[in-house]
């Protein structure tokens, strides 16, 4: 009976240990912030106050859209990416193209974004225009 009594004793005192262990790991775990990444809050302004105005500008010889014209102004002499979606419905993207404008200056501008994809006028339904300032 002693070994009996003596293992379960043994088996008590490695629960109860592994049972403090894990409450202090838990706690110590729940007390940290962990920070996975990125730049944390920063303070972004539009790259544009003005109207935003785009229209197809080059068509190929089946009528297709090839580029889209983007006219704007940029609030700051920055790089910006300018990305012209097109869409059919809200979601599915028929084409896109973008651009990279270095040194963008201060006063209006037209910047004619190549699609990927030359497209039919009558297969999209939406236009979005996305422009980013490079950092």
């Amino acid at each position: 009976m002693t070994n009996r009594n003596g293992l379960r004793t043994l088996v008590v005192v490695v629960l109860v240990i592994t049972v403090v262990i894990s409450a202090a790991y838990a706690l110590n775990v729940s007390g940290q912030t962990k920070r996975l990444g990125g730049t944390g809050s920063v303070t972004v302004s539009a790259p544009t106050s003005a109207t935003i105005e785009a229209t197809p500008y080059t068509f190929d010889s089946s009528g297709n859209i090839t580029h889209y014209r983007v006219t704007w102004t940029p609030v700051a002499n920055l790089n910006y990416v300018v990305t012209v979606i097109l869409r059919n419905g809200p979601s599915t993207v028929v084409t896109d193209g973008e651009t990279t404008i270095n040194g963008a200056g201060t006063v209006s501008r037209n910047d004619d974004i190549f699609l990927n994809d030359a497209v039919a006028p009558t297969a999209y339904t939406n236009v979005s225009v996305v422009i980013k300032q490079q950092t």
